[in-house]
């Protein structure tokens, strides 16, 4: 019951740490800082998804967290067309 209560805590200050993050790496001047945003904001979507897997109460409810995971990860490159 802890881990139910504590750990999306956590996640939500990892989430929040992760805007604050790419918000200062767009506005950065650096060429790489826009990168840098991206994979910011690419890291949120699968920790969203475990959030929803550590904070459901039901199995029903953490079966949602599969979409949301894929979509931080999906890729859609010319390498993968080829």
């Amino acid at each position: 019951m802890v881990m139910r209560i504590g750990l999306p805590i956590v996640f939500f200050v990892l989430i929040t740490f992760l805007v604050i993050c790419a918000r200062k790496s767009f506005k950065s001047s650096k060429s790489i800082a826009v990168y840098v945003g991206y994979l910011d904001i690419a890291i949120i979507p699968p920790v969203i998804g475990n959030l929803i897997i550590i904070g459901s109460a039901t199995e029903v409810i953490s079966y949602i967290q599969y979409p949301v995971r894929r979509q931080g990860t999906h890729t859609d490159s010319k390498l993968d067309k080829e």
